[in-house]
């Protein structure tokens, strides 16, 4: 099965709430989650929403958790390192 979660826009308790229905399912190892971007802004928690998204991805894998970059993300990553910069 594939799961979707979209416009999270810094509201990380939510996140947790919507996360708690898919994440055993994820567990299984055969289902996918599709992060669609928009985890910053508005919300008061927009780091660890950020933060979360990723390490869904470090726990379970880039083929199964996929995180996108919304229109609300900054430039995250440079082209060479292909990796999240670090904040000041």
């Amino acid at each position: 099965m594939i799961f979707a979660i979209s416009d999270i826009h810094g509201c990380y308790d939510l996140f947790m709430e919507k996360l708690a229905l898919v994440e055993l399912e994820l567990q299984e190892g055969n289902n996918k989650l599709i992060l669609l971007g928009d985890y910053i802004d508005r919300g008061p928690d927009s780091f660890r929403c950020l933060e979360k998204a990723y390490s869904l991805q470090q726990k379970y894998g880039k083929e199964q958790v996929i995180v996108l970059r919304g229109n609300h993300e900054p430039e995250l990553f440079t082209e060479q390192q292909q990796q999240p910069l670090k904040s000041a």
